[in-house]
Order: C-alpha cells, then sequence, then structure tokens
C-alpha cells in the first residue's frame, strides 16, 4: 500500500499540466443561456422569494434553499424580516415541491433579524449553510418599528442601524433535512478592503484544498457608499478567513455573487449582478485570489427571454447563481422582482451546437495511407522528421501467413516515408523482425509508436517468444529501440530492449493476464519523466512511470481505466490541458467500432469520455464498402489510432482496418484529417 501511494505522489507532482497550459477561460454563459420556462418559476402568493442556492443530494433529488419575506410588509422587509425556506424536485429547474422554513431570526444572537442571501454547500461529509443577518445592537426595537421600518425602506431612521449591523454566518448540518446548528457569532467581521457590513457571501474549496469567499462590503477607500467585493481565505469551511488587502472586483460596484471552480478550466469564476447597471457578469482567477472580467464578461442583461418567444421586463433581477453539475454549468437562476411579486427563475444553460461537437465528429476521410500488396499492414505511429517528410512506422506480415496468426508469428516493424501528411507513403526498409531465437522477442513485432526523445527518437514495439498461444500470447511484453536518426541504426535498450513485462506480484492486475502487457502508448512529459501507458488483462489500459527514457518503469498497481467492455490500442498525448487517450471501442462502450477519448486531470483517473472516432461507414458511406473484403473481424472498422500532432493538436489519424475497401486480400492503413 505505501509503495502505490509513493507511486501516486511521484506521478502527482509530474503531472500538473496547468503549468504549462494555455489560458482556459473560454467559458461563455451568454451563448449557453436557454430560455425560460414560466410553469417552472417558484412564485408565492403571499410571499417575495429570492437568494436561490441548489445543492444535488446522494440520493439525486435537488434540493432549493431560497429566502422569502411577508409581501403584506412590502417589499424591503428583506432586512426585517426574510427567513431561509426549503424546497425540492427531481430536476435542478423543477419542479420545485414547496417545503418549510428552516432557518429564521434567531432572539438574543447576532441574527436576531432577518435570516438572507443563502447559499448551501457540502464539503466532505457535512453541509454548510451561508446566511446574512442583522441585529438592532443596543437598541431594542419592537416587532412594530421592524415593520414601520421595513414599510419605509431606505429613509426610515432605523434603517441605517440595521443595514450596519448585517454579518455573514454558518450554520452546518449532516443532512439537508437538518437539524441546522448555527454559531453564535458572525462568521467573518469587515476589514481590509471592505468595511461596514459583511454580505452576500459566496464560497468554495479549491484543488488546493483551500476555501475561498468572496463577500461584499463597503469601500473603505471610498468617501461615498459604494459596494466590493473582497477575497479571503481559510483553511476551514467555517473560517476564520483572513481578507487580501486587494479587493477581488471594484471596477463598478457589483452584489450578489455566486462562485466556483472549474475543474476542467483549472480557473474559478464568479457571477454578479451590476449594481445600478443593466447587465449580470462574469469575474475569473486562475488561482483564488488575483481576480479580472472574464473573456465573456457580460452574461445577460436583465431581462427574461421566455419559451414562446416573447421577453419578459422586469423591474429587478438579481442574486444570479450557477448550478454545477459533474464539473458543468448546468442551470443559471435569478431573484426577479415584476411588480408586487419576486419570484425564482431558472434557465438551462446547454453548451452551443458548435462546442457540443466531440473529437469523432471533427475527422474526414483524406484516403488510403499505406497500401502493400502481398503484406498486411498495421499499426502505423507517424512521426515528422528533420527533413520535413512525414514518417510512418508500421508493423507487416506476409498474406501467405494469413491474417491471424501472422501478427503474432511473422510481423516485423517497416519504414515509410511521405512528402505530406496524407501520403501516398513508400517502403524504405525493415526496421526491427523477430530474433527467432530463444528470447522474449522471438516473433510478432507488432504495434510500433515513434517518439522524439531530446535528440534521439524511441521506437516501442511489442513482441512474445511463442506465438501459439491463441488468441492473444499471454507472454507479450513491450520492448524500445532508441536512434540518434529516423534512418537509424536502431539500438535494443538495456540488455535485450524489453522494458515492461506482466508484473510477477500475484496481487496485481497483469499478473498472469491472457494478453500480458501490450500496445504501448508512450507520454513524454513537458516537465520531464515518462509515462507509458499499456493494455493489460481485460483490456483494461494501466501505466507505468519512468524518470528516464530508457526505464526502469515502475507499474501503478491499478488500471487507470474503469472499463467492463474490452477496450485497446491507447495513443496517449495531452490536449486542452489533459492527458488524453485515444482507444478503440470494438464492443459497443459508446459506439460499436469506434473509438473512445478518454481525458484525465492528473493521467492516472481516466474519468471521462467521449466518442474519439465512429465506425468506417461514417466516413465514407455506406456504397464505399459495399465491395469491402473482410480480411480480420465482424465489421469495418478503424483500429490502432495513432495521431500526428500539429501546433498541439491531434491533426491527422493513421488507422488500419480489418476489411480492405477496395475489396483487395490484404489489410491497408488510412488517414483522416482534423477539421
Amino acid at each position: 500500500m505505501k509503495r502505490k501511494y509513493l507511486i501516486l505522489t511521484i506521478l502527482a507532482s509530474m503531472l500538473n499540466i496547468s503549468a504549462f497550459a494555455q489560458s482556459t477561460d473560454d467559458l461563455n454563459l451568454s451563448a449557453m443561456i436557454q430560455p425560460a420556462d414560466p410553469a417552472l418559476f417558484v412564485h408565492d402568493s403571499t410571499y417575495y422569494n429570492w437568494c436561490n442556492s441548489i445543492i444535488k443530494d446522494d440520493d439525486g433529488t435537488y434540493h432549493l434553499f431560497y429566502s422569502r419575506w411577508p409581501k403584506s410588509i412590502g417589499f424591503y422587509s428583506w432586512l426585517t424580516h426574510s427567513e431561509i425556506a426549503h424546497a425540492t424536485a427531481s430536476k435542478p429547474e423543477g419542479p420545485y415541491r414547496m417545503g418549510k422554513t428552516v432557518l429564521k431570526a434567531r432572539k438574543g444572537y447576532w441574527d436576531s433579524v432577518t435570516a438572507h442571501n443563502v447559499k448551501v454547500k457540502k464539503f466532505d461529509d457535512n453541509y454548510y449553510m451561508y446566511y446574512t443577518s442583522t441585529n438592532t445592537g443596543k437598541e431594542k426595537l419592537s416587532e412594530n418599528d421592524l415593520v414601520e421600518a421595513a414599510k419605509t425602506g431606505y429613509s426610515h431612521k432605523y434603517w441605517p442601524l440595521l443595514r450596519s449591523n448585517q454579518r455573514t454566518g454558518v450554520a452546518m448540518a449532516q443532512s439537508l433535512e437538518g437539524p441546522w446548528e448555527r454559531m453564535d457569532k458572525p462568521m467573518i467581521e469587515p476589514h481590509g478592503p471592505i468595511g461596514t457590513v459583511t454580505v452576500n457571501p459566496a464560497i468554495c474549496r479549491g484543488e488546493d484544498s483551500k476555501y475561498y469567499l468572496i463577500i461584499k462590503g463597503d469601500d473603505v477607500k471610498s468617501s461615498k457608499p459604494r459596494l466590493i467585493q473582497a477575497i479571503g481565505t481559510s483553511d476551514s469551511p467555517t473560517g476564520p478567513f483572513r481578507l487580501e488587502d486587494k479587493p477581488a472586483f471594484a471596477d463598478i460596484p457589483t452584489e450578489d455573487v455566486s462562485m466556483w471552480y472549474d475543474k476542467n478550466r483549472k480557473r474559478y469564476y464568479a457571477i454578479f449582478h451590476a449594481h445600478g447597471g443593466n447587465f449580470i457578469g462574469l469575474i475569473t482567477s486562475e488561482d483564488g485570489v488575483n481576480w479580472q472580467k472574464a473573456k465573456h464578461y457580460e452574461v445577460c442583461k436583465k431581462e427574461v427571454p421566455l419559451k414562446d418567444g416573447t421577453v419578459m421586463k422586469v423591474d429587478r433581477m438579481e442574486r444570479p447563481f450557477v448550478y454545477v453539475e459533474n464539473g458543468v454549468p448546468t442551470l443559471l437562476s435569478f431573484g426577479v422582482k415584476k411588480g408586487n411579486d419576486a419570484f425564482i427563475v431558472f434557465f438551462k444553460l446547454t453548451e452551443p451546437k458548435e462546442k457540443q461537437k466531440v473529437l469523432a465528429d471533427r475527422w474526414e476521410f483524406r484516403g488510403i495511407a499505406i497500401d502493400e500488396p502481398g503484406y498486411h499492414v498495421w499499426g502505423s505511429s507517424p512521426i515528422k522528421g528533420e527533413d520535413g517528410k512525414i514518417h510512418l512506422f508500421a508493423t507487416r506480415w506476409k498474406i501467405e501467413h494469413k491474417f491471424d496468426p501472422g501478427w503474432r508469428s511473422h510481423s516485423e516493424i517497416a519504414h515509410y516515408i511521405a512528402d505530406k501528411p496524407e501520403g501516398p507513403f513508400r517502403f524504405l526498409n525493415v526496421v526491427l523482425t523477430g530474433t527467432g531465437k530463444k528470447t522474449w522477442d522471438k516473433c510478432g513485432i507488432h504495434n510500433p509508436a515513434i517518439h522524439k526523445v531530446g535528440d534521439k527518437y524511441a521506437l516501442l514495439y511489442i513482441s512474445n517468444d511463442n506465438y501459439k498461444q491463441p488468441p492473444h500470447p499471454k507472454n507479450q511484453k513491450i520492448g524500445m529501440l532508441i536512434a540518434d536518426n529516423l534512418n537509424g541504426p536502431w539500438k535494443k535498450v538495456g540488455k535485450d530492449g524489453c522494458i515492461l513485462s506482466p508484473s510477477s506480484n500475484p496481487d496485481h492486475w497483469t499478473n498472469n493476464a491472457g494478453n500480458g502487457v501490450v500496445n504501448p502508448a508512450l507520454l513524454v512529459h513537458p516537465k520531464g519523466g515518462y509515462l507509458l501507458y499499456f493494455k493489460s488483462n481485460k483490456a483494461k489500459m494501466g501505466v507505468a512511470f519512468a524518470e528516464h527514457i530508457e526505464g526502469p518503469y515502475v507499474m501503478y498497481p491499478e488500471p487507470v481505466t474503469r472499463n467492463n467492455l474490452a477496450i485497446e490500442d491507447g495513443y496517449a498525448f495531452i490536449w486542452k490541458d489533459k492527458i488524453c487517450l485515444l482507444t478503440t471501442d470494438n464492443h459497443g462502450i459508446l459506439n460499436e467500432g469506434g473509438g473512445i477519448l478518454w481525458s484525465s486531470d492528473d493521467g492516472i483517473t481516466f474519468d471521462r469520455k467521449e466518442a474519439g472516432f465512429y465506425p468506417f461507414e461514417y466516413y465514407v458511406g455506406k456504397d464505399r464498402l459495399k465491395n469491402a473484403k473482410g480480411i480480420y473481424g465482424k465489421m469495418p472498422k478503424f483500429e490502432r489510432p495513432q495521431a500526428l500532432m500539429e501546433n498541439g493538436e491531434p491533426a491527422w489519424l493513421y488507422v488500419p482496418s480489418g476489411f480492405n475497401m477496395n475489396g483487395d486480400d490484404h489489410t491497408i492503413v488510412h488517414v483522416l484529417k482534423l477539421k
């Protein structure tokens, strides 16, 4: 167990890919907003509804916590009579089943008047309800005094007292149903760049496990009342929070922030309502402390587009809240006032169609890269040479040996070259064949992967010492050649070229694997070190780590993919600040006969997947395959995907197939281009 976590620590220190990432600030909420459905608005005949916060429980139920106060006293009674209520629904946008009041003013404490500005979060095993409240200080106000202040509003003599005593606190519970246990004192007092009040709390936890709080207060540097946002950090969700001297955002008066950490983009976002302005804005930060306008700064105007195509004009549109599920913003909600009503409005968030395209949608078929009569060709790995030409290292074997067992008995690595990525490629020479002797690499030199490593080239491959172990020899291992030039000479690393074998530990997942360790996919990390991905037991992907290209490689003790159906043929690369694996999908995890793009933040847990490529027919059409000859497999499909990277993009994809689209008797290699 200690060894497992030592390896994990080493890997984690390597895999901080954000250090070399380009700007990821591309969140465009404005383009994602869908028209609202009035049937889902949270109305109440006797209450104004405001301050919404949505959270999902472990059973899949959505919980809406919101502020409400009686219409009979008037809208300004938010400062004197607000309480926090709770509703539930089966979808984040509702419809919500109205529940009960969960937090009211608490006599004799700092929160003796009102309960407002609710935000509910889950950290670890506990729930935290952040809210604002006020009190009357040394003044003893009657209920009639509070009602009078509410009905009069800002000009009432007690309004400044009630306003200036506003603070933020937190209540805790082990269940969203409560009970909620409050703190005896506010969580934070005005300090740093803000004075008078601490209200409108917004909190999230970053990847560094620290808690980040944006809080509103009066600008201490302004001679006139001016609202700004301060940022504070803490090691605990209940504080204490230390506010930075520099405000989070002070360009314009703002309030009602909702904040979250975007794990996919590796940055923080906060949405706000522009106080006195007619828009909702978005700011962002890479470290949680230093904030700036987001690329798509203006999210929307303060109006409500409806499903019927009309636009509802409103008096106020505030308290924006972004609900995030599985790392993706899926809902935007507001408190809206229109006439003598205040209600909660929900907008679904959907990526624009052009953003919804997965990698599989972006390939276009460009033709045949290698067609060598008399040979089956497979597993072609591309690289651009210093000569400006495109080099393909592929496996081939004579058709007289049949496809199977020929690939595991007579395959060899051949070198092909072309002037352009789409070919045509011409044969240069054979790079490596089996020894034919009692060595680990006696036969079946297969599935090469070529990489530039510093000033040298590394060529990985698989082999076995006894091909008569159908359907896939369990004695397969991974080897490596090194050369100064793509034209060689190539030298086996170490004593015999072998760099990875199945584990001898009976508890390791690769031990006694029916296919050994195969199909290498090397990732040269920009910060140093090497990750060798491979397929093994039950056709899952694993990883081994080395500090030097020639090894030794230490295997991680578990698979990195959690697939129940078999995958294989991984190609590893860094794309969009993620570590990616492009594998086949031979058995239909997403699309049978297609491919899967797996992505990971740390290179160990590949928990996101999308279609990497579709089946053969999708790109060439059914008519083009009507005369195809089946040589291997049950359907025309691409296998062993290998990409040529250009400017950080998988620009070209080289894929063989067990079906010859021209009806010939040998397998060929195809090329697709990213569009």
